[in-house]
């Protein structure tokens, strides 16, 4: 059973796609609309989901499908990345994660770790935790 605290990943990514949809949408019809992690309507504020910006793949290694990633900033069992651009986005949860070959639950600043994917990624494309964040 999930606590209340997690949100589940299809839900998480049907969220942000739909986001990122009111976002193009946005911008077509108003050039001076800003495209940043927030939206507001009106005078209701939505829950979105935001990215920030935590390190860039090393390295990707198909015959195992594991990425290495050099982090600028901490990463935690459970939190959930992206990886790449909007076009072709990678996101998924982190279910285990090592460092040097040794299980971690955490990694920190300037650690580089090893993360099981399911798809191809690109060396050197950039990696994003994503999280829930309310509109200012």
């Amino acid at each position: 059973m999930k606590k209340k605290s997690q949100f589940d990943l299809d839900s998480l990514v049907e969220a942000q796609n739909a986001y990122e949809e009111r976002i193009r949408n946005a911008t077509k019809v108003n050039s001076d609309f800003t495209t940043d992690s927030n939206l507001e309507i009106g005078n209701s504020t939505e829950f979105l989901f935001k990215r920030e910006y935590i390190g860039r793949v090393e390295h990707f290694y198909s015959k195992i499908g594991v990425v290495a990633i050099k982090l600028d900033k901490g990463l935690s069992l459970g939190d959930i990345i992206e990886i790449g651009t909007y076009e072709n986005a990678v996101r998924q949860r982190i279910e285990s994660m090592q460092i040097n070959r040794e299980n971690v639950e955490k990694a920190f600043e300037g650690d580089s770790i090893g993360i099981k994917v399911n798809y191809p990624i690109n060396d050197n494309s950039r990696v994003y935790k994503i999280y829930k964040g309310k509109s200012k």
